[in-house]
């Protein structure tokens, strides 16, 4: 089992890759070095802007402000402050 926080991938991809790759045992090409490196440049083709650490608060305020108090709990036990 291994963790990855989508705040740590879009922080640094290469890195979070290269240490799920380590820990599956898979080896972690040039490849997929660059492709890693990418990811943070280039949006997926559905996205509207760049990903961006607490881009999903930013742009559904109201909506996420909502459904906050229904998972505050799962929140907390997953290590995340209180939004």
């Amino acid at each position: 089992w291994i963790d990855v926080a989508y705040e740590d991938l879009v922080a640094d991809a290469p890195g979070v890759l290269e240490r799920l790759f380590d820990g599956l045992g898979v080896t972690y090409t040039g490849r997929v070095r660059r492709f890693a490196a990418e990811m943070i440049r280039r949006p997926s083709a559905t996205a509207l802007s760049p990903p961006r650490r607490e881009k999903w608060r930013e742009e559904n305020r109201e909506l996420v402000e909502r459904v906050l108090p229904l998972v505050r709990t799962t929140e907390a036990r997953m290590g995340y402050e209180p939004g």
